[in-house]
C-alpha cells in the first residue's frame, strides 16, 4: 500500500455518482495503470462548478474504489461531466508525511497518541 502523486491527473466522470456510490465513472484504466498495486491509492477533488468533495481513491484487487467525504466534505451527487483531479489535500500530505520510513507516533500534551503528525 503507497500513496501515489498523481500531479497532472484530471478526467471527466462519464455517468452521473450518486452520493452513495462507492467507485467512480471514469475511463479507470488510466487510473488503474496509476495506482497499480493493490492497495495503492491517492485522494482527488470531485468539482461540478458548484459543490466539490475530496474522495480517497485506492485500488482493491485491480478495482478502483472510493472512500467518500474526505477531510472537511460530504458525500453528494455530482452529475456526468463533473471534474475529478488530483490536488494537494492537507489529507494527502498527512498520508504522504506518514508514510516516510523515519515518521513516528508523536504524543500530544495530554499524553494522546494522535498517529505519525
Amino acid at each position: 500500500m503507497k500513496i501515489k502523486d498523481l500531479s497532472n491527473y484530471q478526467q471527466k466522470l462519464t455517468k452521473k455518482l450518486a452520493k452513495t456510490h462507492k467507485s467512480l465513472p471514469l475511463k479507470n484504466e488510466k487510473l488503474l495503470e496509476l495506482l497499480a498495486d493493490d492497495g495503492d491509492f491517492t485522494y482527488l477533488v470531485i468539482n461540478d462548478g458548484v459543490n466539490f468533495e475530496k474522495v480517497k481513491a485506492y485500488n482493491s484487487q485491480g478495482e478502483i474504489l472510493i472512500e467518500r467525504g474526505q477531510g472537511d466534505t460530504q458525500p453528494q451527487t455530482f452529475p456526468q461531466g463533473s471534474c475529478v483531479k488530483f490536488t494537494l489535500t492537507t489529507e494527502y500530505i498527512t498520508d504522504l508525511v506518514c508514510s516516510m520510513p523515519d515518521c513516528k507516533p508523536k504524543p500530544l500534551p495530554d499524553d494522546e497518541d494522535c498517529g505519525c503528525c
